[in-house]
């Protein structure tokens, strides 16, 4: 029986390696991003390589749309063997002045928070159908070890995210009898075209955040990618959160 699964935030970065690891793994893969262009561009790039891949634009921040995700994975599948809720946004700028931005809280937690809660609830009946499939459903949370150390460039970007990794526990335990395996992961300091862009004019910054890391790199995309899959595949491990920070905690 063919796995399906929903990734939140798939066009791009991050979503697109988790993407990608899905698709070879022999799944059909879900798009789920607010960004159509690149839902698009990204559906096309592996549907040229033969997999079956669809883009659904969405604000998950928004129940309502939230569930018309779930309306097509219903229409078109009838379950859901795998969510990976990998949205998120971090503005950048002054992390004292953007921490005291009520709005920006606001769009913050709308995003990272509400948007993981959003889908979870909207397709919870569709990922406990896959049981019948003989199938184990799971959720993956990507949150970041911001919810440990208070960074991540804002306030409202490490609460946000700390609320991730309870949400991951929480749901573990109210839902584990059900069947549904959920957990997370924490990286850091990944190589994204967005971390490129942000110090393309300071590379001294740059390197001195690579240099915090023992392992004397930044995290690639395909390595979140990597842990999230192990996360999806059946296993004892339920309602954790693997922490991926090169051993940059350990420097703390």
């Amino acid at each position: 029986m063919k796995k399906v699964v929903a990734v939140t935030g798939g066009a791009k970065g991050i979503g697109k390696a988790i993407c990608e690891r899905f698709v070879n793994e022999g799944y059909d893969v879900i798009i789920v991003d607010y960004d159509d262009a690149g839902a698009k561009e990204t559906q096309k790039e592996l549907k040229d390589k033969g997999h079956t891949v669809h883009a659904l634009k969405c604000d998950i921040s928004s129940l309502d749309q939230c569930k018309e995700v779930a309306k097509f994975v219903e229409e078109n599948y009838g379950y859901l063997t795998t969510l990976v809720n990998n949205a998120g946004i971090s503005p950048g700028g002054d992390p004292k002045e953007i921490s005291l931005d009520p709005k920006l809280f606001d769009r913050i937690m709308g995003i990272n928070v509400h948007g993981p809660f959003n889908m979870i609830i909207s397709l919870l009946d569709l990922l406990l159908k896959a049981k019948e499939k003989d199938q184990v459903p799971s959720v993956v949370n990507v949150a970041s070890t911001a919810a440990f150390t208070g960074g991540g460039g804002s306030v409202a970007y490490a609460a946000s995210k700390g609320a991730v990794v309870s949400m991951t526990r929480s749901f573990a335990r109210f839902f584990g009898d059900t069947g549904l395996r959920i957990n997370s992961v924490a990286p850091t300091l990944i190589m994204t075209p967005l971390m490129a862009e942000r110090f393309k004019d300071d590379p001294e910054a740059l390197q001195k955040r690579k240099d915090s890391v023992p392992l004397g790199r930044f995290m690639d995309v395909s390595e979140v990618a990597d842990i999230v899959y192990f996360l999806n595949t059946p296993s004892f491990i339920h309602g954790e959160c693997i922490t991926a920070d090169g051993g940059r905690s350990l420097s703390v």
